[in-house]
């Protein structure tokens, strides 16, 4: 919680900053982006200006710690053991941890989508127009919250379109609120959506990253391919043995979990992030853990096998959560701190690579939260390249997203040289590492 603020947060915060209202959030074009989490920003312009940060990311760590508890409601639906499981599951993977302590939308999005399975579940039971109420109220929250609560419908619809084959009444009872919710939000606030963009991706660095933060294992150790297939495999035998004990709840987890990555693929977007198939996860983990749920049951060796599973998920991902707590999404207050007191006084001229905006918007929010004054002053790329431009500039940030490569000691820059100064590391699927040059005499 109290780790650095990072870029797409402050990003968010920037956009609340610039609503002249609350109406704003949701229907201004120049507010119409895909780091508008619509629940989170409006969170974000209520508050205005805090003395920390942390206080931003309340809801997402009140709406994570929910999500556990509605967890275990729905393990316990089957038994008290797979309730155990199943919060254990969601409080402990390094994923889930990440996004309930980001001031963003997507903690926000996994416990709507969590309550919208058990009122789903309720209905398919005992229709009635509560339970289709509920599902409706939750579905309309995720989607204020985060887009990625359409992945949860993909489950939904094809449970129910099961379910309720033949019972028409029933089946549009319960999604007609929410599909015309749907499309109205997608009219008249999604439409015109900007995406930030990102740096680029492969399908097998996505697929690696998901599984390896989500369950614990570390880094490029598993082949993605082999990681994605046991999931696989695991959610069709679990749907497998629902249908044996009875139960066609598992089309839900295949619709939930396979139904995401084929959409993304068919759309094949520029840009992609784990993040994207956070609700997916977060349904892969109640697999898990009704299937080690199985496990403990079975005579003799049953319990001290699950036993020694649920030690190696525990410490997996606390090998990951130690790092993120001593690193988190990146160090730039450190790093901005360091170049404020380079000159106790006078201007400070900066300039970043490879994008403007990745530095230039930090360096606003900390001069400004940290109390450090007007004096550092950034100077876009392409101005930096004009002749004679560069003379005043002192520093030099790099930024990147991945710790694999070791910095290079020196860059040339317009005619300049800067050497490193120091690394902000950071770790984990959200944050920029922050290189520091100063320029060589």
């Amino acid at each position: 919680m109290f780790t650095d603020f990072w870029l797409d947060e402050i990003w968010s915060y920037d956009l609340a900053r610039r609503a002249r209202s609350a109406a704003d959030i949701f229907f201004s074009p120049d507010l119409k982006h895909d780091n508008n989490h619509h629940l989170n920003t409006l969170w974000l312009y209520v508050l205005g200006d805090q003395n920390h940060w942390m206080v931003y990311r309340v809801p997402a760590l009140v709406a994570g710690l929910l999500a556990v508890v509605t967890a275990c409601a729905i393990g316990r639906h089957r038994s008290r053991v797979e309730g155990v499981f199943a919060g254990l599951g969601v409080a402990v993977s390094f994923m889930m941890v990440v996004y309930s302590t980001e001031a963003r939308g997507y903690a926000l999005v996994l416990l709507f989508a969590l309550l919208a399975f058990n009122a789903l579940r309720q209905y398919l039971d005992t229709p009635s127009v509560g339970a289709a109420g509920w599902f409706s109220l939750w579905i309309m929250l995720g989607l204020a919250s985060q887009t990625s609560i359409l992945h949860f419908y993909l489950g939904a619809a094809l449970w129910s379109g099961y379910r309720l084959r033949g019972r028409w009444r029933d089946l549009v009872r319960l999604h007609a609120v929410a599909a015309v919710w749907g499309v109205l939000w997608a009219a008249f606030v999604l439409f015109g959506s900007r995406i930030g963009g990102g740096p680029p991706w492969t399908w097998s660095s996505i697929g690696d990253q998901s599984l390896a933060w989500t369950f614990g294992y570390p880094l490029a150790v598993a082949p993605a391919w082999l990681a994605a297939g046991a999931a696989a495999a695991l959610v069709v035998w679990d749907a497998r043995e629902l249908w044996r004990e009875g139960s066609d709840e598992g089309l839900f987890f295949v619709g939930a979990i396979f139904g995401p990555p084929l959409l993304v693929a068919a759309l094949a977007p520029p840009w992609l992030f784990p993040r994207y198939f956070l609700v997916s996860l977060l349904f892969l983990l109640l697999v898990a853990a009704r299937s080690l749920a199985r496990l403990w049951r079975r005579p003799v060796w049953g319990k001290p096998a699950a036993a020694v599973i649920l030690l190696l998920f525990v410490a997996g991902n606390l090998r990951h959560i130690v790092p993120f707590s001593r690193h988190g999404r990146g160090l730039a207050s450190q790093a901005i701190r360091a170049m404020a007191s380079s000159a106790p006084s006078g201007e400070i001229y900066v300039t970043g690579l490879p994008v403007d905006m990745w530095s230039s918007m930090p360096i606003a929010f900390y001069e400004h939260a940290l109390g450090l004054g007007n004096r550092l002053h950034y100077v876009l790329r392409a101005d930096f390249q004009k002749p004679g431009a560069s003379a005043d500039v002192a520093w030099l940030i790099v930024q990147r997203q991945t710790d694999d490569a070791a910095p290079e000691e020196a860059v040339a820059a317009a005619a300049a040289r800067f050497m490193l100064q120091h690394a902000y590391p950071q770790y984990g699927p959200s944050g920029m590492q922050w290189l520091l040059y100063r320029r060589e005499p």
